[in-house]
């Protein structure tokens, strides 16, 4: 399994971990995992996904909005 952090507007991938093997007796046990997630990079407003994989496969994904915080004088 892996994560990755991608900018969904290009594709481009601003993080990813790495690969994390996970062991179960069948492959339709679920598993619950905990990982920690280290700050985004967050480079510009726009749509981010953070992406599951398993065996280079992508099988979810979360999608985040992000909009410029607007600041008061």
């Amino acid at each position: 399994m892996q994560l990755r952090f991608v900018k969904l507007n290009d594709n481009r991938i601003l993080m990813k971990s790495p690969k994390i093997e996970i062991g179960a007796k069948s492959p339709l046990i679920p598993v619950d995992i905990a990982i920690e997630i280290p700050p985004l990079p967050l480079p510009s407003s726009g749509a981010y996904g953070v992406e599951c994989l398993v065996d280079d496969i992508l099988i979810g994904c979360m999608r985040l909005q992000v909009d410029k915080a607007e600041t008061k004088d």
